[in-house]
């Protein structure tokens, strides 16, 4: 894993410059779809030139500088991504990159996509794992890229079932019925059951708790806790700054 942490190291220090620039634009400046879809230029690209970038705004380290630079920063020292250049001293009106969790899952998703090309077989497996979680339609011709030149068993086995359930969902009947015909013949790899929250009267406990002052709670809602979730939180917060709530009757 240390080795391509290295090689993708060794492959951006520094190829700022092959990388788009208007894609490094967009992941740094952008708002959030267009670092989406940067993120996800940078994922089917296969260069692992991406890696370290993709990495180091998951990590908080890329910075901008207004329009006019994006630096990766570490310590105190900074390099500009669009140039390659190192920068000193460090520029004071710097701002972070601010990411939310939609991009952060976009992150992640991308860098295992990258990852599949290494060649540490723990590194393409963890990778292989994470985007079964995390992987879309757009990631679908680096996983068929990936497949031509898998060689492992266990992680082809993973991609092509990432692969199916991704195209489930296709648009076209004939590459559905072969995503079903694919997950129907897979080995299911695991099985699992989970408890859900429920009162024995199937209401959800919501409220302060008895004899903890500040303390409250809000559970119990079975299989329904997206569904009601809004508003559990707006009687939460009404009941925490009001002292009573007025959306829900609790």
């Amino acid at each position: 894993m240390r080795c391509f942490a290295a090689l993708a190291l060794s492959a951006m220090a520094w190829s700022a410059c092959a990388l788009a620039p208007e894609t490094l634009h967009d992941i740094a400046l952008g708002d959030n779809d267009a670092k989406a879809k940067a993120i996800a230029v940078a994922a089917v690209s296969g260069d692992i030139a991406y890696l370290p970038l993709l990495q180091a705004v998951l990590d908080g380290e890329v910075q901008t500088v207004g329009d006019a630079q994006i630096l990766l920063v570490k310590g105190d020292t900074a390099t500009d991504l669009l140039t390659g250049k190192a920068v000193t001293p460090l520029p004071e009106n710097r701002d972070d990159v601010v990411i939310n969790n939609r991009i952060r899952k976009e992150l992640r998703t991308a860098i295992a996509a990258l990852k599949l090309t290494a060649p540490e077989r723990a590194v393409r497996l963890a990778a292989a794992k994470e985007l079964q979680t995390g992987a879309d339609e757009e990631l679908l011709p680096a996983i068929g890229t990936a497949l031509t030149k898998e060689t492992d068993g266990e992680i082809k086995g993973l991609l092509l079932l990432t692969q199916a359930s991704i195209q489930l969902t296709s648009k076209d009947k004939n590459t559905r019925l072969a995503a079903i015909r694919a997950l129907a013949e897979s080995k299911i790899l695991a099985a699992q059951a989970c408890y859900r929250p429920i009162a024995r009267d199937g209401l959800p406990l919501i409220g302060a708790v008895p004899g903890v002052t500040g303390a409250y709670i809000a559970t119990g809602h079975s299989v329904w806790g997206i569904l009601n979730a809004p508003a559990t939180g707006e009687a939460m917060a009404e009941l925490i700054a009001d002292g009573a709530a007025r959306t829900v009757d609790l």
